[in-house]
């Protein structure tokens, strides 16, 4: 590997020296001695990383097994509790592991999906999946409600557009493509655990509510499935098949953050939301009012301060 520092030509060997790799997620399960953990690691760039002895070694893939290698650069996932099933997401591909990351099976969506993920627990589990698993997806649709392809383009090609967009956003966040069609914001919905998804788009009202920021189920809750947008956090209670309005509780300002972290559901009293340069909300009475985490205030000097947040269940 070869790095030119962008002053000169000059390439600065960077074999053994792996600076410029960031990890985009975690992915971890019972490895099956159960003496440790499986750890599947998303790299940009380029590739995906396996250990099954807590990171103390990293194997990959052996020949007998189903690597996730064709996701290539970066990509994001998760793991669904302790089950060791294990999904991750890059642009309109998706790979789905049953076995803790040891094989994955690919497979493709119509738009770019798997932006942001919630899935029902089992029965009086805070952990552990029951096989529904719910994701977000983008793209324009037809007159029909249907998704809109455009034919006039191979996969190949409309996957090399979208990276170019992507590293072009991520130079301006005001970037908008040239031509860019209407894109809608779609619910993902899988009856078993991610092998398969089939979706649907959201109501007209959930459309104009701004950037599509993240899902959160109550796992206390049956049927219970939050969508958070930019400007607005709506609840369903029949898993997505309907949707109530935008939400308006004393202290619920955005804007919230857009990021699959930025929504988190403790229980049925007990939520957070995230927003972009101010301290998170906190709820504990089920959402009927908000009250800023003011002892999180010295994390936010300015406004362009951004934080998740993760919830330990113990």
């Amino acid at each position: 590997l070869g790095i030119v520092d962008g002053y000169n030509n000059t390439l600065i060997n960077a074999v053994g020296d792996l600076h410029n790799n960031m990890a985009m997620s975690a992915l971890i399960s019972p490895s099956k001695d159960g003496k440790s953990r499986n750890i599947v690691v998303n790299l940009w760039d380029w590739n995906q990383a396996f250990s099954i002895d807590d990171g103390a070694t990293w194997r990959g893939w052996a020949t007998s097994e189903a690597a996730p290698y064709t996701c290539g650069e970066g990509g994001w996932g998760f793991s669904l509790g302790k089950s060791g099933h294990v999904l991750i997401f890059h642009h309109s591909d998706w790979w789905y592991s049953p076995d803790g990351g040891y094989n994955f099976v690919q497979n493709t969506f119509p738009g770019s999906g798997g932006l942001g993920l919630a899935y029902v627990r089992q029965a009086g589990s805070l952990t552990e999946p029951n096989g529904t698993v719910f994701s977000l997806m983008t793209g324009p649709a037809g007159p029909a409600g249907e998704f809109l392809v455009d034919d006039s383009k191979s996969k190949a090609e409309r996957e090399h557009e979208e990276h170019v967009q992507e590293k072009l956003r991520l130079a301006d966040p005001n970037y908008k493509a040239e031509a860019a069609p209407s894109v809608f914001t779609w619910l993902l919905t899988s009856e078993n655990f991610g092998l398969n998804f089939t979706y649907k788009v959201l109501p007209d009202h959930l459309q104009t509510c701004g950037a599509l920021a993240a899902l959160g189920i109550d796992p206390t809750t049956p049927n219970s499935l939050y969508v958070l947008m930019s400007h607005c956090l709506a609840h369903s209670t029949d898993q997505g098949q309907s949707w109530g309005p935008c939400i308006t509780a004393p202290g619920l300002e955005g804007p919230f953050m857009k990021d699959s972290g930025a929504f988190i559901v403790k229980n049925s009293k007990i939520m957070f939301v995230v927003r972009d340069g101010k301290v998170p909300l906190k709820t504990v009475d089920g959402g009927a009012t908000w009250h800023p985490m003011t002892s999180l205030a010295s994390l936010y000097p300015t406004p362009l301060a951004d934080f998740k947040l993760e919830l330990s269940w113990t």
